[in-house]
């Protein structure tokens, strides 16, 4: 009825949240659209709760080669650092570590490591955005096959 319903819906004057409603995924379909929505949202973490919390653990694990304010010393200057661009390779950095840098990806799970890639990706200047612990886990999933 759903794809019958979304040709006549315009055609008798139903619109809005009505016609929507008949349109709408029924059955296993729609429980299934609706759990990934809102595994999606759970999923998701505040800005600002990402931002503090990659705060402190930047300035546990990481500001000794990075300097307090990003302005390097042992490690790279990341205050306007242009390949910070790129979240999934910020993430595989931090997860797998190179050349000078030691990997974290076993000392720190999804929610950590999206924080601090977000840290150093929206401060020192930089304003690339976010990074959400669903995308560590699709950058980290590859690897651990």
């Amino acid at each position: 009825m759903n794809n019958l319903w979304k040709i006549l819906a315009p055609a008798v004057g139903v619109t809005g949240v009505v016609a929507a409603a008949f349109a709408a995924p029924v059955g296993k379909e729609a429980v299934l659209q609706t759990a990934g929505v809102q595994l999606a949202q759970a999923a998701a973490v505040d800005v600002g709760t990402l931002q503090s919390e990659g705060r402190t653990i930047f300035n546990r694990d990481c500001f000794e080669c990075h300097g307090r304010n990003g302005e390097g010393s042992n490690g790279i200057k990341l205050q306007g650092y242009a390949n910070l661009r790129a979240a999934p390779q910020v993430v595989g950095q931090i997860l797998n570590g190179s050349q000078y840098m030691p990997p974290f990806g076993e000392a720190l799970n999804d929610r950590q490591v999206a924080a601090v890639a977000t840290y150093i990706r929206t401060n020192f200047g930089n304003s690339f955005g976010p990074v959400q612990p669903a995308e560590v886990t699709s950058v980290r999933a590859p690897a651990a096959r």
